[in-house]
Formats: structure tokens, C-alpha cells, sequence
């Protein structure tokens, strides 16, 4: 179960969007206010969303009333590189066609070749 630092933006008009700064931990814009855990709660739908897992699997586990926060995330595996960081779920893209490769750009229609 990885742990995420993360900083909430309570009241943003950016939100709900999510940063990653180069250390790992996150940037949270939300636009709930901070009164009576309705930032907290969601920052817990944000984060839930990002990376893929029910609500459920997110819990807050310091920084209630703080804006430096810390979350612990079932279902998701840490990155190697940044054992407090957790990645999120990202698809993997399809095969390219296996149609005839041509060297020559206007005959496949590209308009470079033209």
C-alpha cells in the first residue's frame, strides 16, 4: 500500500486537477471548500479517481485539518524509483497497423510528402 504526500489547493477555480511535482508528491486543486472535511473528501474522490481505485481504497491518514497531507492507497504498486510516490493506471496503446509500409509519403496520403 504506497503512501502519496500530497498539498490541497482548497477553492480553486483550476480544479479538480491533480499535479506531480518532480519529488513524487502531488498538487491537489479542488474546488470544495476547507469546512467541514469537504476538501478532504474531495481530495480522497479526487485521488481515487486519478488513479483508478474506489473510494474506499483511499485513506486519509495524516494531515486532516493541514494542507500537507498524507493518503495511503490500496491497489496501487509504488513506483521503484520513488518508493512514497504512487503511479497511476495508465492504458496501454494498441499495436500500430500492419499495413504496407511505404517509403513514400504521398502515396500513403500524408500531406508532408506533397
Amino acid at each position: 500500500m504506497p503512501t502519496v504526500r500530497a498539498t490541497i489547493k482548497p477553492n480553486s477555480r483550476k480544479g479538480p486537477l491533480v499535479e506531480t511535482a518532480e519529488d513524487g508528491s502531488l498538487t491537489l486543486y479542488v474546488r470544495a471548500p476547507a469546512v467541514e472535511g469537504k476538501a478532504n473528501k474531495a481530495a480522497i474522490e479526487l485521488l481515487a479517481d486519478h488513479f483508478g481505485v474506489t473510494k474506499s481504497a483511499v485513506r486519509l491518514t495524516a494531515g486532516a485539518t493541514s494542507r500537507f497531507k498524507r493518503f495511503d492507497i490500496d491497489g496501487v504498486r509504488p513506483r521503484p524509483e520513488s518508493p512514497v510516490a504512487a503511479t497511476p493506471r495508465t492504458p496501454i496503446p494498441p499495436p500500430h497497423s500492419t499495413g504496407s509500409s511505404t517509403a513514400d509519403p504521398a502515396a500513403s496520403g500524408c500531406a508532408l510528402g506533397r
